[in-house]
């Protein structure tokens, strides 16, 4: 049972030189970037990068042969050149050049102390001078608890293979689970909280988070006093400490201003907040940064984006009454201002694609205009609505991005999806979409995904459909074409909504 794979969206290229360009590390977002994954597993989280950027050159290390097989598998039927995929020990691994990014995700906390300090030195020594590391690990407080259930779990688990491991260390939460005393009690509503989350959960990531011999939280200030011996420093933190980001975007600065350091600040952030999981980015030590992020870089070159929804069924756009839009994390934006309103609603509507500053104005004032709103609309107003996309950016609520996906919601006559997508649908019944979020597949679309291949039309799709039913490959019994047609479109759709349809490309064009 394998840890599971897949596309670590906070550690995308183009979130990590997002950081950088915020504190002046890099002043733009170069595509022809080196790209190292430490622990990459089956490649989930690097394949859909390469797809995302031919110009790139990405590598890949694991320890794990199976994994590192079943990647390269999956390259070679992909047709992509830009990924180097291969079992090694990133102790002594021979990796050539320096690499603009370096990710270890689900690594540190869970090998023994001396890979630990080799691995932040191999990172030191393998990073460029202007390079971003992104490395996770495991955290206190919030690990507090949780490593409380995992001893549990450990205990009960004993010795013997994975499954009864499992087994046993499923039975002790469960068990635990039933003899909690049923009251209001802090500690008990946290505990319940703590073992509901392992409800669901996949038995690869039960056994690497829970039931492996290694896994260590620390804390933030211990963790940069490590990296520090290697010549590395804090750059940013990926990973959001609250929902709606207010506490993160006040918090440090207010404790800076009492004369204490950014990582004293940001040690007082995770204690205020309870934090469990850090996504902490790297730079070398001797690069000059500044510490307060400042926007000017991404707001002159970047796109806006974000996936918000509407709380109301319209959308009112005018003056007087307010307009509140759900953040995914679950924080609500509420808004009064009629531009302000308009452009997060013309960003609801583009998802997946993204506006640059310029376009979200010019589509706000030409939905206020569609819809009779008369506006007097100035510079300052305009400079306003920006500033706000801005702080809402850096409270992680939307997106401000040096780059935007080619994402096309229209379902082309021909769809066509990549040859990656397609190979995710058919191995993981998964796709990893335009801004490098995995999504889940039913059956159907599954199967849908797989055969949009730029070769058929609606028509020819439906027949495919029916081709796989014969064959029993469809999970849907002895439908018609009644039934059939119907559940197509439905998936089409579905894939048009992700933005994962591709423009329409010729035959010497695809990669397939």
């Amino acid at each position: 049972m394998r840890y599971p794979t897949r596309a670590i969206a906070p550690a995308h290229p183009a979130r990590l030189a997002a950081h950088a360009m915020r504190h002046g590390l890099r002043p733009a977002f170069n595509r022809a970037f080196r790209y190292l994954e430490i622990g990459c597993g089956d490649a989930g989280h690097i394949l859909p990068i390469a797809a995302q950027f031919p110009e790139a050159e990405l590598v890949g290390i694991d320890l794990e042969a199976d994994a590192i097989a079943d990647g390269l598998a999956v390259l070679a039927e992909s047709g992509m050149t830009n990924v180097t995929l291969r079992r090694d020990d990133i102790c002594d691994a021979h990796l050539e050049g320096s690499f603009d990014y370096i990710v270890a995700h689900g690594v540190y906390s869970w090998v023994a102390p001396t890979v630990q300090r080799r691995l932040l030195e191999r990172i030191g020594e393998l990073l460029a001078p202007d390079g971003v590391a992104y490395v996770s690990y495991n955290t206190f407080p919030g690990w507090g608890l949780r490593g409380v259930v995992r001893d549990t779990m450990l205990r009960s688990a004993g010795q013997g293979d994975d499954a009864s491991r499992l087994r046993r260390g499923k039975s002790a939460v469960t068990r635990l689970a039933r003899l909690l005393p049923q009251n209001d009690h802090p500690y008990t509503q946290l505990l319940r909280a703590e073992l509901g989350l392992l409800e669901g959960k996949d038995d690869g990531y039960l056994l690497g988070e829970y039931l492996a011999p290694h896994n260590e939280p620390i804390y933030f200030a211990d963790m940069m006093a490590r990296a520090a011996e290697h010549g590395l420093a804090f750059l940013a933190e990926t990973l959001p400490a609250s929902p709606d980001g207010f506490l993160e975007h006040a918090l440090p600065w207010e404790v800076m201003g009492t004369s204490l350091s950014r990582v004293d600040a940001e040690q007082c952030l995770d204690v205020a907040c309870y934090r469990q999981l850090r996504g902490t980015l790297l730079r070398r030590a001797e690069a000059v940064i500044v510490d307060e992020p400042d926007d000017g870089l991404l707001r002159a070159a970047g796109w806006f984006a974000a996936p918000l929804c509407l709380q109301t069924q319209e959308a009112i756009l005018g003056a007087g009454k307010p307009l509140a839009f759900v953040a995914p994390s679950g924080a609500v934006i509420q808004v009064e201002r009629p531009l302000l309103k308009a452009a997060l609603w013309c960003l609801h509507n583009a998802w997946p694609q993204g506006l640059t500053g310029r376009e979200v104005v010019a589509a706000g004032l030409a939905a206020l205009r569609d819809r009779g709103i008369e506006l007097i609309v100035d510079e300052r107003e305009i400079e306003a609505t920006v500033d706000d996309l801005c702080l809402l950016a850096r409270r992680r609520l939307i997106e401000l991005l040096p780059w935007a996906p080619e994402a096309e919601r229209r379902v082309p006559d021909r769809p066509y999806v990549h040859v990656l997508n397609r190979l995710e649908a058919k191995h993981r019944g998964a796709m990893t979409a335009p801004r490098h979020d995995t999504v889940l597949l039913d059956p159907v679309t599954a199967v849908v995904a797989q055969i949009c291949d730029g070769t058929h039309d609606q028509r020819g799709l439906l027949r495919e459909l029916e081709i796989w039913r014969d064959a029993g490959d469809l999970p849907i019994g002895d439908a018609g074409a009644e039934t059939l047609a119907p559940m197509l479109q439905q998936s089409l759709r579905s894939l048009g909504e992700l933005g994962v349809m591709r423009p329409a490309v010729s035959a010497n064009q695809r990669l397939d």
